[in-house]
């Protein structure tokens, strides 16, 4: 395969980073990807409503979106149909598994209650949402390049499991025509907040889409970095993420222009978002990790379970929204950079 002779192995890691890609490889394994990426490319309709989960049990977190019609002129960029938090260990009306587990005291994992429960989440709550493509963050199995897995991981891993089955059959039915992509939140964080810093540009920008041209480095070849810097200099820690992209978030909300709630729903999730962050804290011992930095964010960042939960409400809508700009990006390099279409040779 041909491979411009002006591109560079920096200039092509800068092209798979904005399309949602790994960027690790040689120039040749990373021309492939960007073409074979440009190639399944399709545009959105303009009926799309995109789901993005943030999967978890006590924490699980998701938004539907659609982009703003007009969003590369004048506009919200997204308009916020739905945007929750919820936990799905808690008995509700029609939650028959959580009730089971009130019953019991305990919560069951067992694979029949898991696939119950995965059933009643998709059933209840997502397929009435109608969406056309569901985003879904990718677990891991280890955490911190452990050896061993941990019990809870395990248990997030099969409800993650369970949710493309149950819309593997569906499609397979034809009772659901929509697309299930996987999205690693690594890559997400990285080019929020990371070596990417995109995230204020993801919601100001308002004509026209990255202009992957202009904006490649012609500096030395780079390594993957760390998803957040650090200003002490030490290695962030996960809380430093966390923390970073609930401020941002704030931001955003603060301005009011990028994102328009137009449905109740949509309102549910700026009211658990504002609310944390203006509760007073409820007493428990902070940690220290999840305290540092945490002016303007609100006073209650350092206990543990709010921070969770606007960490939660904060990722399925930033992995939403930069989806939506990775498209925008494989758009534009189809555009820009016609080799990525050639046949090759």
């Amino acid at each position: 395969m041909k491979i411009p002779k002006n591109l560079k192995l920096d200039a092509l890691q800068h092209l798979a980073f904005h399309c949602g890609l790994s960027k690790t490889g040689t120039k040749q394994l990373l021309a492939q990807r960007l073409r074979t990426t440009a190639r399944e490319y399709e545009p959105l309709p303009p009926d799309a409503r995109v789901l993005s989960i943030d999967l978890g049990l006590r924490n699980f977190a998701f938004s539907l979106m659609t982009p703003g019609p007009d969003r590369r002129k004048h506009g919200p960029l997204i308009h916020l149909h739905a945007w929750q938090h919820v936990n799905l260990l808690l008995a509700g009306s029609t939650n028959k598994a959580a009730s089971s587990d009130i019953e019991s005291g305990s919560p069951d994992f067992s694979p029949g209650i898991m696939a119950q429960r995965a059933t009643e989440l998709v059933h209840d709550r997502l397929l009435p949402l109608r969406p056309t493509h569901i985003l879904i963050e990718r677990q891991r199995w280890r955490t911190a390049g452990r050896p061993s897995v941990q019990e809870w991981t395990i248990r997030v891993n099969t409800l993650e499991a369970m949710l493309y089955g149950i819309f593997a059959t569906l499609q397979a039915r034809g009772l659901w025509d929509g697309k299930v992509i996987p999205i690693p939140p690594a890559r997400v964080v990285r080019y929020l907040i990371g070596d990417g810093g995109m995230g204020r540009d993801l919601f100001s920008r308002r004509k026209t889409p990255l202009l992957l041209e202009e904006r490649i480095s012609t500096g030395p070849e780079t390594p993957e970095v760390d998803p957040v810097t650090s200003s002490r200099g030490r290695k962030p820690t996960s809380a430093d993420a966390k923390i970073e992209k609930i401020r941002l978030l704030q931001e955003v909300l603060n301005r009011g222009d990028a994102i328009g709630f137009i449905t109740p729903e949509a309102d549910i999730g700026r009211l658990q978002f504002s609310n944390e962050a203006g509760a007073k804290p409820s007493g428990k011992k902070s940690t220290k990790k999840a305290a540092e930095g945490v002016t303007g964010v609100g006073q209650e960042a350092g206990n543990v379970s709010r921070l969770t939960k606007r960490d939660d409400l904060s990722d399925c809508l930033f992995q939403g929204v930069t989806w939506l700009e990775w498209q925008d990006n494989i758009e534009s390099l189809r555009k820009t950079h016609p080799w990525v279409l050639d046949d090759g040779g």
